[in-house]
């Protein structure tokens, strides 16, 4: 099986690429960046049009991180493009985000849609091209580990263990963590057998932001007690996602805990 992996100098895509070569899986890792595990550069990701060859799958990891309205245009038509030939063979990492930031119930992918920025909005519309033409989207949660970007709150936190005070910006949101390694997993089982449409992906379990400080300090071996918690503001925020039905679909579980990742995350980062 060939596998084109757009991103592939990404957090995500350079793990997936690496496990998918374990696996003795053709792989074409393909990004505008140089990265080690890039073996193939592109200009634009329209460019991967010309690798389909009626078996190949692409998954589509590539994307702006950035509020900005030309990127996001160019992003849509270049999915718009690529959903047109790959169709059924093209799976597309989405995000929870396109539920919004706060939620009482466990989110499915049935619960209403609430985009709260353009990077959402944009996800959305990348979503429609992708299922009108028979491919799979994956609404992806919180993903941590291993060469993760170091804005991310785990970062936040580890900066800040040489001070008594860490800041911040909410320490009772709760978001919905998954592993990295969980991740590529279950990118894995929908190329085993996949299934149009559109799934969550998660731990689906919540987690505050202070209870991974808490596991962060316990870890690193530090008194809790000797830290004050300080949030930037206190407005409830809670996402929580329910992956029950990618779960059945695909035979899939994640394997990794939280505590167990971010052990892992530190022993091979930090």
């Amino acid at each position: 099986m060939k596998v084109i992996i757009s991103g592939s100098s990404g957090f995500i895509g350079s793990h997936l690429s690496k496990n998918l070569l374990l696996l003795d899986k053709e792989v074409i890792a393909a990004s505008r960046n140089v990265a080690l595990n890039v073996n193939y550069r592109i200009k634009s990701y329209n460019e991967l049009i010309n690798l389909y060859n009626g078996s190949s799958f692409l998954v589509h990891l590539a994307g702006s991180n950035l509020n900005i309205d030309l990127d996001i245009n160019n992003e849509k038509e270049t999915i718009k493009e690529l959903a047109t030939v790959y169709k059924n063979k093209l799976i597309y990492i989405s995000s929870a985000t396109v539920y919004g930031s706060n939620s009482l119930e466990k989110v499915n992918e049935f619960s209403k849609i609430n985009p709260l920025n353009s990077y959402a909005k944009n996800k959305l519309l990348c979503e429609k091209e992708v299922v009108k033409n028979g491919g799979i989207v994956l609404r992806v949660s919180n993903v941590f580990g291993p060469l993760m970007s170091n804005k991310s709150v785990f970062y936040d936190i580890l900066k800040q263990l040489c001070k008594k005070n860490i800041i911040l910006e909410n320490f009772q949101a709760e978001r919905d963590f998954i592993f990295i390694d969980d991740v590529c997993n279950a990118i894995k089982s929908v190329l085993d057998d996949p299934c149009e449409g559109i799934y969550n992906v998660s731990s689906g379990r919540g987690t505050s932001i202070k209870n991974i400080c808490d596991i962060i300090l316990e870890l690193k071996g530090l008194d809790i007690n000797n830290f004050n918690y300080i949030s930037k503001n206190k407005r409830k925020s809670t996402l929580i996602i329910d992956s029950s039905l990618f779960k059945r679909t695909f035979k899939w579980n994640r394997t990794t805990s939280l505590k167990q990742g971010i052990k892992k995350l530190l022993t091979e980062e930090i």
